[in-house]
């Protein structure tokens, strides 16, 4: 059994090494390809996002969990924007629930103000529900959002000074996933997991447009039914092995996310043609980077006030092929790190810190079962290297759901 873990370790390894030079090609637009659906905190490793888009080995340790419904909404640039008083009086209405339509027009073009000139998201929306079942685990999810890029010129990225000179693109994401973990050892000494999921992914995009026409769909949906749009699909599989010791107290993992990440991809003549995969046109196909990624966890499960802490090496293999490309990097590293400490209060009140792909982060939630609100805050890099470009990103979770 020792000899079939380290033969998973390596095929795992050895496929994340094949792709270090990170195939991630998305025509002209930066971060079409990312992973929409990974969960942006990795505070629990027993959820079903976890277990999904995550480590499937997670599954293997069994349970019952409904999620219904299963929401995420991030707002990115917000500390620039808010220096408005009217998109920071349209932001009190929001999250006083009191909010007209004209509100979220000022808030949404607030974030687009803010967002300066360049890549940059605006804002997105995630909708999910889901379940866990014995060792399995199944999801559909739906993800929106709206990013900033400069304006495409002769089939390449031009240069823009300011938000109204850039190219906007909303975006759709679709996946149907399941995923299924097994415990292949179980000794006093270490539990060995495995585990492996399967999505059915749906990608639309529209080509560019102006703020002018972005202000327009806001205020009335029809103005974008003539954009062209892009759509595809792929069918992307993730694996995961994590070895449990002190009595899975801590945890040691190795994934691989988004094998086979290959889109299928047409354009379309606008986006209700795109949804419908009808009368497509210019077939291509659209690669997006498979990942190797390392995680330790230590979660000593206290009752009353638990500490817990993690650290993940993501896109371990896109970060070698960097090395080979460019030199060893320390500051490139840190964009592929996320470490962070976990506090529980009385199973019920939890608050963490991270240090999330180069950046802090810091999130509050109040837990009850899998019943979950939580608020974080913190920044990402939106530029081609560490440090060109940080956003601030606010970020609303909420699950509601029964678990057993």
């Amino acid at each position: 059994m020792r000899k079939t873990v380290a033969v998973l370790i390596i095929i795992l390894t050895v496929i994340g090494a094949l792709s270090a030079s990170g195939v991630h090609d998305d025509g002209p637009y930066h971060g079409v390809t990312d992973n929409a659906f990974r969960p942006t905190t990795v505070n629990r490793t027993d959820s079903l996002e976890y277990g999904l888009f995550v480590n499937a080995a997670s599954f293997a340790k069994g349970g019952f969990e409904i999620e219904f419904p299963y929401l995420e909404s991030s707002s990115y640039n917000v500390a620039s924007a808010v220096k408005d008083k009217a998109v920071a009086q349209a932001l009190s209405n929001i999250t006083r629930f009191q909010a007209s339509r004209n509100d979220w027009i000022t808030y949404i073009l607030g974030l687009v103000m803010a967002s300066g000139a360049g890549y940059s998201n605006i804002l997105s929306a995630d909708i999910g529900t889901g379940a866990i079942v014995g060792n399995w685990g199944f999801s559909f999810n739906v993800k929106a959002g709206i990013q900033a890029m400069p304006t495409i010129v002769d089939g390449l990225p031009g240069q823009s000074a300011s938000p109204i000179g850039n190219g906007y693109v909303p975006m759709v994401d679709v996946a149907l996933s399941a995923g299924y973990g097994k415990r292949i050892l179980e000794s006093d000494r270490i539990n060995i997991d495995i585990g492996g999921a399967l999505h059915l992914e749906r990608k639309v995009y529209l080509h560019q447009i102006t703020m002018s026409v972005l202000s327009e769909f806001l205020d009335n949906p029809k103005a974008i039914d003539s954009v062209g749009a892009r759509g595809g699909f792929a069918v992307p599989m993730d694996f995961g092995v994590t070895a449990g010791l002190l009595d899975d107290t801590l945890e040691l993992s190795a994934m691989i996310d988004n094998f086979n990440g290959i889109y299928y991809m047409w354009d379309y003549d606008n986006y209700k043609d795109a949804a419908l995969m009808r009368d497509g046109r210019d077939n291509y196909i659209m690669k997006t980077p498979l990942e190797l990624s390392f995680a330790a966890s230590y979660d000593p499960g206290f009752r009353y006030v638990n500490p817990s802490v993690y650290m993940e090496f993501t896109g371990f293999n896109l970060y070698v092929g960097k090395c080979v490309d460019n030199g060893i990097s320390l500051r490139e590293m840190f964009r592929h790190i996320d470490a962070g400490v976990n506090i529980e209060v009385l199973d019920t009140v939890e608050l963490r810190a991270n240090y999330r792909y180069g950046y802090p982060e810091i999130g509050a939630a109040v837990d009850v079962f899998v019943n979950m609100v939580e608020l974080s805050y913190g920044f990402q890099e939106a530029g081609d290297s560490y440090g060109l470009k940080p956003v601030d990103h606010l970020t609303v979770r909420v699950r509601l759901g029964y678990s057993r």
